[in-house]
């Protein structure tokens, strides 16, 4: 009984870790891009009511500026 328990104790940490760390990351990633977006369009974009469609560009854009900016740092580490 107590194997049972633990394995189901076990897969809704796992579970909880995980939402956990999606809601993290998109967070992480729609501020950057939020940012970036605003400072390439000169506030144009994204617009104050935002709709899904645009939260998810906003984050995709925040994941590759984010990419960018860690492949800059470790180009300039190697020098």
């Amino acid at each position: 009984m107590e194997e049972v328990a633990s394995v189901i104790f076990r897969s809704l940490v796992s579970l909880v870790q995980f939402i956990v760390q999606i809601k993290v990351i998109n967070l992480a990633c729609y501020s950057v891009g939020w940012l970036f977006s605003k400072l390439c369009t000169l506030g144009r974009y994204p617009s104050v009511q935002v709709s899904d469609s645009e939260r998810i560009k906003v984050i995709y854009i925040g994941i590759f500026s984010m990419g960018l900016c860690l492949s800059a740092i470790a180009l300039i580490n190697q020098w």
